[in-house]
């Protein structure tokens, strides 16, 4: 396993770990099938705090995460935006939303704001890996 402050420095992780936060476990299902040949490993997370719990103890190196959590939430935005402060290890981080992106400004290019339209595809390009 690589060193979270290796890969905060630019250096490319050894092993790919893909977080997939959403409050519907179908789509983390779904999202970490298309990923899971992509990835070393492929975590799922349907809530803000089992997603703190991961990336406190997991070197995680890129996100999926959904904006909307429901009423009363932290909206994704601000949670992608605290995590990319906070854990050095992220390589890429994918805002999924089905508001209009052109009216949400990405906190860090680390951070792609997509539309939750995407296909497969998109995600494998946005999240650069092969």
């Amino acid at each position: 396993m690589f060193a979270q402050d290796e890969n905060a420095a630019g250096q490319n992780p050894s092993r790919l770990i893909l977080l997939v936060v959403d409050d519907e476990k179908a789509v983390c299902r779904a999202v970490g099938r298309v990923m899971k040949r992509r990835f070393d490993e492929v975590l799922t997370a349907d809530s803000a705090e089992e997603a703190h719990a991961i990336l406190s103890t997991r070197a995680v190196t890129h996100i999926v995460c959904d904006h909307w959590f429901g009423k009363g939430q932290a909206l994704g935005l601000d949670l992608v935006t605290e995590w990319v402060k906070t854990y050095g290890s992220l390589v890429r981080v994918l805002l999924l939303t089905g508001v209009d992106i052109t009216q949400m400004v990405s906190p860090d290019p680390k951070v792609q704001i997509i539309s939750k339209t995407a296909d497969a595809a998109d995600l494998v390009r946005e999240l650069g890996v092969r």
